[in-house]
């Protein structure tokens, strides 16, 4: 049995959320580190380091429950607590302007919701806050990570699942798994741009809801980008601490370019490399060349070790990593250990997120076509593995009900990279990393990436954004080289 140090330090940010009249039946299967909210007929189950800050109207039987935290660099709100009051007076007025604001939103959150008779729950725009859901109505809950359903109902390893994820070609373009697969049976990821009804246990999309806004890559328009991305900065060095990686590429230029007049706020700074990993070898040579040009002292490089892979003394994460369904603890996770995070008010700044709009898929001609289908599906997500995984894509198109054409002239291969690779890849990465530390990802909201997504995808995908952003906000972190 866990110790219960090790267990507040496993559970780290993880939640569960359940009816309340399962409190009784199920209380002593629930981690003894997680405090409890309850929120009309439900019960927040979390660890105490992770924010959960409710606001109920209760003449108008609506509220909103904010787990994670949030900020919004348009209008400046920068409180938890505001910004969930917010959310649910406009929920109870008019949804519309609910789902507008909603799109401001930065940060790494759900957004627990009831209205009258409905009752919802959401993420954040690219689904970074982790949220898996069971299917069987006799066992509903919603959790943070895969281990949680195993030890509150028993759900079981999916063979399916497994059986895939030792394919030899596996791990080729990362380790994430087909559809709405998770490494659990009857436990499936809620994506981006949806919702979950917690009636029904249906899903619903509600974004895209209007036609994409055109723009030309102007000065006025790399200027707009710029306060926001500057803004949104400002305001997450004043409240968290921050740890930034930094690789040899431009996505991270872009996030330390607008970091230029906060840097002195930077807790720490680093990269990394994994087993002498012939990609990184890149970054460690690049990296230390832009920290010595950005006068950053507090700059490392972090050599993880295979050992580290397999966290050794540090704790026994077998069950928890099953989330990701790899066989060894969190690259990510290692590099903060190893670089010192210890403070749980800190947010690891990764530049995750440009490749939504890099046109990562239609980068082969091939996929301009505008228009996906089951069998582009199997072959986006691995080719090798196309008669293996034709069942879990045509449940993701039944259930998560994804975009196959352009619809508001949305590309339907930058939703599919938005929703799919972004949700049910990376943030389950990110849950393995927040028993070190919080994330941060400043593409990380709707808006924003809708005003990037509104550039001729020949711009986007040569990368002109992020060089004309680097331009505009530290010119100078051009004059190196770039992976």
């Amino acid at each position: 049995m866990m110790n219960k140090s090790s267990e507040k330090h496993m559970y780290r940010r993880d939640f569960i959320i359940l009816k309340k009249d399962k409190r009784n039946d199920l209380r002593p299967r629930i981690p003894s580190c997680f405090l409890i909210n309850s929120f009309f007929d439900y019960d927040v189950y979390s660890h105490n380091i992770l924010d959960v800050n409710k606001f109920l109207i209760s003449r108008k039987n609506t509220g909103v429950c904010l787990i994670g935290y949030a900020l919004n660099p348009f209008t400046g709100a920068n409180d938890n607590s505001r910004i969930a009051q917010h959310l649910a007076k406009l929920l109870s007025e008019d949804e519309s302007n609910f789902f507008d604001y909603l799109d401001q939103l930065s940060g790494r959150f759900l957004l627990l919701c009831k209205k009258e008779d409905r009752e919802f729950l959401l993420q954040d725009a690219m689904g970074y806050r982790c949220a898996l859901y069971s299917t069987d109505p006799t066992r509903f809950m919603i959790a943070s990570h895969t281990s949680l359903f195993q030890s509150v109902f028993d759900f079981r390893l999916n063979e399916e699942a497994f059986h895939i994820s030792t394919q030899e070609n596996y791990s080729m373009g990362g380790n994430y798994l087909p559809g709405l697969m998770t490494a659990i049976s009857q436990v499936r990821p809620l994506l981006p741009n949806t919702f979950i009804d917690l009636r029904t246990i249906s899903i619903h999309r509600f974004f895209p809801r209007e036609e994409l806004e055109r723009n030309e890559l102007t000065d006025e328009f790399v200027e707009k980008i710029s306060k926001v991305l500057c803004r949104q900065n400002e305001m997450l060095t004043k409240r968290f601490k921050v740890v930034l990686s930094l690789t040899g590429g431009l996505d991270s230029r872009i996030s330390l370019a607008t970091l230029k007049n906060h840097t002195e706020r930077l807790d720490k700074v680093f990269t990394y490399i994994i087993n002498g990993n012939q990609s990184h070898k890149k970054d460690i040579s690049i990296a230390p060349k832009i920290a010595e040009q950005a006068h950053l002292t507090s700059f490392s490089t972090i050599n993880v070790k295979k050992s580290d892979l397999l966290l050794g003394d540090f704790l026994d994460k077998s069950q928890k990593i099953v989330n990701c369904n790899i066989k060894k603890s969190s690259s990510d996770m290692i590099a903060l250990y190893l670089v010192g995070v210890e403070d749980p008010s800190t947010v690891h700044y990764m530049s995750y997120g440009p490749e939504v709009f890099n046109c990562y898929f239609t980068k082969n001609p091939i996929n301009r076509d505008g228009v996906l289908s089951l069998d582009k599906l199997c072959r986006l997500y691995k080719r090798s593995l196309v008669h293996l995984t034709k069942d879990a894509w045509q449940e993701f198109i039944d259930i998560h009900n994804p975009q196959m054409k352009e619809v508001y002239g949305y590309c339907p291969y930058d939703l599919l990279y938005w929703e799919h690779r972004n949700g049910a890849w990376l943030g389950a990465r990110m849950s393995d990393t927040d028993m070190v530390a919080d994330t941060f990802v400043p593409f990380n909201n709707r808006k924003i990436l809708k005003e990037f997504l509104s550039i001729r995808q020949d711009l986007r995908r040569t990368k002109e954004i992020h060089k004309k952003l680097i331009q505009f906000n530290w010119p100078e972190l051009l004059e190196i080289d770039f992976t």
